[in-house]
């Protein structure tokens, strides 16, 4: 039988419907209480205070072992790092999927150093939905050769607040040799295969 035939079609959810689903599929019951900013009796009532607005008031010495031990060595040092790099990747950014589609990106135009970008993701696993991903990317001028790249996501239209005061994250970006990237997330309704 051909496989293509076997995946379900996608079903349209509203933003309730998918976020329930996805409560779910986390074996999340219940969601912690918001902020109240209209009772300062509250447990739960906003913080103002800067010297409170700590959420990581025991992050772990650097120079010690997930066990306590000290860092004595390079060589210990080496491992330690490993261990770090792991407890950011677990707790912090996330693991990437161990099966991750490639995406392929095209140029779809230009204006000065600024390109237009498309990124389409291979739906081999799931025909039945395309993914596609829109980028902008300004090159700094000078460059000679590839350039990190900053990325943010965004969307059209939204500007978020400045100091008027200094230049830009996107000019300081361009000052060190990096690329100030945007990408803007979907707009159209959420699917999912249930």
């Amino acid at each position: 039988m051909d496989p293509v035939k076997q995946v379900p079609p996608p079903v349209n959810l509203t933003a309730a419907q998918d976020h329930a689903r996805l409560l779910k599929e986390l074996g999340i019951d219940a969601l912690r209480p918001g902020v109240d900013g209209m009772n300062p009796d509250s447990p739960n009532f906003a913080n103002t205070d800067g010297a409170k607005a700590n959420p990581y008031p025991d992050i772990p010495d650097a120079l010690k072992f997930r066990d306590g031990k000290p860092v004595k060595s390079r060589k210990e040092w080496d491992r330690r790092r490993k261990e770090i790099l792991d407890d950011m990747d677990r707790e912090i950014y996330g693991r990437p999927p161990s099966k991750l589609p490639k995406v392929r990106w095209t140029v779809e135009g230009e204006e000065g150093n600024t390109r237009r970008l498309i990124g389409r993701v291979d739906n081999a696993s799931y025909p039945a939905v395309t993914v596609e991903i829109k980028c902008s990317l300004t090159l700094p001028e000078k460059a000679k050769g590839p350039v990190p790249v900053i990325i943010e996501f965004g969307f059209p239209g939204f500007r978020r607040p400045r100091n008027s005061q200094g230049p830009t994250w996107q000019d300081q970006v361009l000052a060190k040799g990096a690329i100030p990237s945007w990408t803007r997330p979907a707009f159209k309704r959420i699917t999912a295969a249930v």
